[in-house]
């Protein structure tokens, strides 16, 4: 995606070839490791088996990673979008007719394996991509060269999002680890705008990235966007969640501390979302490589002192905060200075807007109850 050149056939199999190889690592060794990983948290004979079979995963998805990365190249995203709503409805709807019928984890399983099943069985037929193996020393070590940095992101990036199930669940009880995990998944939903304009975004940087100019009005317009409906978003949610929590989800009430948390740190990591993928799409992998470590590493090592200081479920809550705001700092210093964005309008303006948008809302809840 990120190339600037045409991929050739050749490349595309080799591609393929390679994502196919590394899917087979990661679900042996997910496979493997499946009683381990059960004794470690405690996991069932049935729970385990279902990791067993989600190691499947990897695998289908991999069949179609060339097809979605020529619509994704192409900024064919539409198709992308509906190939994708179509593969999660059929993934729901095997889920829920299993759990009609008493299959429990089971339809959760299923469903995630359908999912992913359609969506790679759609994207080649809309592609017009059939896989063929095909293996070069020189092409692999060039797609590799960024394709290896690229993509480890997403383990540390993985193993920060999940720092609240892995520490929480040797250091809380599974109820207070529910609501950590709850409260930060509910928290993600304003950052939604900044995952769709990434996602658009790195393609759309990758055909700008020898165009300096051009890149700086395309982050600037991306920034505003994203940071209008975020900040916006997470203004009505800080006025409105603790309320629709206490009236639709009462047991969930001692969550709302850790969700107010999480949603001021929102905003940060919707900001991120957006400047991460250009620092990639520019080619300068291994610095966008080095700051998702940094990132992952300050998340863990704030949980650490965060929980040996305070033993309570807050504090990670603000441990990502907190390295939330270290890494937008370096990530801001590390953008190249030729790409010019005027940060007081794209991020102060919408900042401004949603504090009053919150201030409003308040005095108007407030006025009513």
């Amino acid at each position: 995606i990120q190339r600037f050149e045409a991929l050739t056939p050749t490349d595309e199999q080799i591609g393929f070839t390679l994502r196919l190889l590394f899917a087979l690592v990661w679900s042996g060794l997910l496979a493997l490791l499946a009683d381990t990983i059960g004794s470690i948290y405690h996991l069932d004979i049935t729970a385990i088996w279902a990791l067993r079979s989600l190691s499947l995963e990897p695998l289908i998805s991999a069949l179609g990673t060339i097809p979605g990365v020529r619509l994704t190249r192409a900024l064919r995203i539409g198709r992308l979008a509906w190939i994708e709503f179509a593969a999660l409805v059929s993934g729901q709807l095997v889920a829920i007719g299993l759990a009609l019928t008493g299959v429990d984890l089971w339809s959760l399983v299923v469903g995630a394996l359908t999912t992913s099943a359609v969506g790679s069985i759609l994207v080649n037929v809309v592609s017009q991509w059939r896989p063929k193996l095909k293996l070069s020393v020189k092409s692999s070590k060039a797609l590799l060269r960024f394709g290896l940095m690229y993509q480890a992101q997403g383990l540390f990036h993985l193993a920060k999002d999940n720092i609240v199930p892995m520490l929480g669940g040797l250091t809380f009880s599974s109820t207070q680890v529910g609501y950590v995990t709850w409260s930060q998944e509910i928290a993600r939903w304003p950052r939604l705008p900044a995952d769709y304009v990434a996602r658009v975004g790195f393609p759309a940087f990758s055909r700008l990235q020898n165009d300096p100019v051009g890149l700086g009005r395309l982050l600037h317009d991306a920034l505003t966007v994203v940071c209008l409906l975020s900040f916006s978003a997470v203004a009505i949610g800080m006025t409105f969640g603790p309320r629709l929590v206490r009236l639709v989800f009462p047991l969930w009430e001692p969550a709302i501390p850790t969700l107010l948390i999480f949603l001021v740190q929102t905003p940060l990591d919707a900001v991120l979302a957006v400047l991460l993928p250009l620092i990639y799409a520019i080619g300068q992998a291994g610095r966008g490589l080095r700051l998702s470590i940094v990132w992952a590493a300050l998340t863990w090592l704030f949980s650490l002192i965060a929980l040996a200081a305070w033993r309570d479920v807050r504090a990670m809550a603000l441990a990502f905060g907190l390295a939330t705001l270290c890494t937008a700092g370096l990530v801001r210093h590390s953008l190249p200075k030729a790409i010019r964005v005027q940060w007081s309008s794209a991020i102060g303006k919408p900042l401004i807007l949603a504090l009053a948008l919150g201030i409003i809302l308040q005095a108007m809840v407030m006025r009513l109850e």
